[in-house]
């Protein structure tokens, strides 16, 4: 790995500890799931994702991924369904502008993260799974399984090189990079709810 390369992995880096902080801002300020939260929970990771799409990681010519199935695998998990659909019209919206022949897979690659996650947060409305750091890895291992298989319907002298140079380095890296992702925004929710029981708990103190 490169200087170059690392410092484009970098920015990735920073740009998912930026959505962490400003999605804790969101969720605290409409901690009772007010309109306005997930609007602008949707409208964040959709932002967020367009900007990992402005610079992304280049690993050959004409080969290059970004942190999109990160990003948008989260928006509904932790946004709710409004979110996930308002960051998925942003990204898939900016994907269409861009064009081009991967055109049609860039878009079928945030419909299905958007609905991977969507569908992850109804498991745990269930109880059918927890939101844990190796569930996370599980789940990120699945999203870029499918991301990968999505890979396959490129032009084919394109999808060979993408397998052959993005395949293995974007399960290896971005599978822990959901599973960190996960871990933290699920932190700032635990965080978020226990002050806010805390808050509820001293109210009733006091009127009683």
């Amino acid at each position: 790995m490169d200087q170059t390369t690392i410092l484009e992995f970098g920015k990735s880096v920073a740009l998912l500890l930026t959505l962490c902080l400003i999605h804790s801002f969101i969720s605290r300020r409409w901690q009772r799931g007010e309109l306005p939260g997930p609007i602008l929970s949707g409208g964040l990771f959709g932002g967020i994702c367009i900007v990992g799409m402005m610079i992304p990681m280049v690993l050959a010519p004409g080969v290059i991924f970004d942190a999109r199935s990160v990003i948008l695998s989260m928006a509904g998990l932790f946004g709710g369904p409004l979110a996930g659909i308002v960051a998925g019209l942003i990204a898939g919206g900016y994907r269409v502008w861009l064009g081009g022949s991967g055109m049609a897979v860039g878009v079928a690659v945030v419909v299905a993260c958007v609905l991977l996650g969507l569908g992850y947060r109804f498991a745990c409305e269930r109880g059918w799974v927890a939101k844990g750091f190796f569930q996370f890895l599980a789940f990120g291992l699945l999203v870029h399984l499918v991301v990968i298989f999505l890979f396959t319907f490129l032009p084919a002298e394109v999808a060979e090189k993408v397998m052959d140079t993005v395949a293995l380095p974007m399960v290896l890296t971005f599978t822990p990079a959901t599973a960190l992702l996960g871990w933290l925004l699920q932190s700032n929710d635990t965080q978020i709810k226990t002050a806010q029981s805390l808050a509820e708990s001293e109210s009733c103190a006091k009127s009683s």
